[in-house]
């Protein structure tokens, strides 16, 4: 998991990616992150990963990637214990 940082934003945008166990969100998000591929092993639970950015009107956004273990178990939990804050 990429360690938060302190730094402020205009706009939080929290994403669940979701969908079968072993299709590559992982690696997926990764590549958008850190703009490159790796192999990586399956992710247990949930994994969040941030990234930082500006749009035209210089407004920070911060994007919350959150990838799930492909589980329906997961997705459940992370619903039920309100983890995502809706």
């Amino acid at each position: 998991m990429d360690v938060p940082t302190n730094e402020s934003h205009d706009y939080l945008f929290k994403l669940l990616c979701i969908g079968e166990a072993n299709v590559g969100k992982t690696t997926f998000l990764h590549q958008y992150i850190h703009d490159n591929f790796a192999n990586f092993r399956s992710t247990v639970g949930v994994d969040v990963f941030e990234k930082h950015i500006t749009n035209i009107n210089n407004q920070r956004i911060l994007l919350q990637l959150w990838d799930t273990a492909g589980q329906v178990g997961i997705y459940y939990s992370i619903f039920k214990l309100n983890l995502f804050n809706f």
